[in-house]
């Protein structure tokens, strides 16, 4: 949730293409006051990270659909804590393209240590 890198979910302090909860940038998905392509706390549009509703490059906490990252049942390039997909970041043994907190795969996220494209709980 801190300390990430780009293409990553976390919950603050991010860089582009993230979905945290606060201070992020371009291709974000903070919980509020967001620039361009980003996803606040609610009904954002593509390319965001909210906490919920969102779309696609959304990575909220819930029912997100592709390029998200959220806590539950999402598409490709998420980065959820749970039952993700390809691209995805949940919380257990995930594919390519994950952030997840443990057993994770190529551009993967753990729970700590991780790089680009990942979304995992901390630095």
């Amino acid at each position: 949730r801190l300390g990430l890198s780009a293409y990553q979910g976390n919950s603050l302090g991010l860089s582009a293409y993230q979905g945290n909860s606060s201070g992020l940038s371009a291709y974000q998905g903070n919980s509020l006051g967001s620039p361009a392509y980003q996803g606040n706390s609610l009904g954002s549009p593509a390319y965001q990270g909210n906490s919920l509703g969102l779309s696609a490059y959304q990575g909220n906490s819930l029912g997100l659909s592709a390029y998200q990252g959220n806590s539950l049942g999402s598409p490709a390039y998420q980065g959820n804590s749970l039952g993700l997909s390809a691209c995805q970041g949940n919380s257990l043994s995930s594919p390519a393209y994950h952030g997840n907190s443990l057993g994770l795969s190529a551009y993967q996220g753990s729970s700590s240590g991780l790089s680009v494209y990942q979304g995992n709980s901390l630095g």
